[in-house]
């Protein structure tokens, strides 16, 4: 069995070898722009939507059917994130808090499309179409901030509490669209610099997750609360190395 397994193997690498001129392999890293869309509506008087930016790794093998026309399959890692900022913003409680929440996907996602290049004696130029299958897990939810009275003085103690649900380790399976232009250059072409738009036509989230703040002060009970589900829109640049 093992003889057959290196049998096997050395006919592929040979065989790989002999017709890699009509192949490219890349590896690419990059970074994009998180732009979260919500189902629901948002109380922007104390919650905001942020695009944070996160980085992204991956490989791409290009079978290239002529000189212009090729097919794609991409392999890629990114870290997908959901960050909004919360103020407490009521005049009526004399203090300040600001609070930052971000709620990070670990994605792994594969494309498969076409590719058209234009060649050209200086910037070999291309653009691209893909569908594909992601996995996300939500694998790390932080919370950071920062609170401080202001000149008015507390007639009476402040009661202060929060409940949230960010479904952590929570599991999804989406399907997206890549759209993405760029150009190649070096000696060979072997470096590639593009712009893609990753579209997805699924919600990340499977739950709806919430968060929520509550205060009281002076008989008064001041309730805040965000509920969030929906997808995250990931423009992105990368840059690929393509190794043949």
């Amino acid at each position: 069995m093992k003889k057959n397994l290196t049998l096997c193997f050395f006919y592929c690498a040979v065989t790989l070898f002999y017709t890699q001129s009509s192949y490219s392999l890349g590896v690419h890293i990059g970074g994009g722009v998180n732009i979260y869309s919500n189902k629901y509506d948002t109380d922007e008087n104390h919650f905001k939507f942020n695009s944070p930016i996160s980085g992204n790794i991956g490989v791409k093998l290009l079978k290239y059917m002529d000189e212009k026309n090729a097919f794609l399959l991409e392999l890629n890692h990114s870290r997908k994130t959901i960050e909004f900022n919360y103020d407490l913003n009521e005049k009526e409680i004399p203090y300040k808090l600001k609070d930052n929440i971000g709620q990070k996907y670990s994605t792994i996602s594969m494309h498969v499309g076409y590719r058209r290049t234009l060649p050209s004696f200086k910037l070999q130029k291309f653009f691209e179409v893909s569908v594909g299958a992601d996995y996300n897990l939500n694998v790390i939810v932080s919370t950071r901030g920062n609170g401080e009275g202001t000149d008015v003085e507390f007639s009476e103690p402040i009661l202060y509490t929060n409940f949230y649900n960010t479904n952590l380790d929570e599991k999804s399976y989406t399907l997206s669209a890549n759209l993405g232009f760029g150009v190649n250059f070096g000696s060979r072409n072997q470096y590639e610099f593009g712009a893609i738009f990753n579209i997805p036509f699924q919600k990340i989230q499977e739950k709806t997750s919430h968060y929520q703040y509550e205060w009281e002060y002076q008989d008064k009970i001041f309730i805040h609360r965000l509920d969030y589900l929906g997808e995250i829109y990931y423009p992105n640049m990368k840059l690929t190395y393509y190794i043949f």
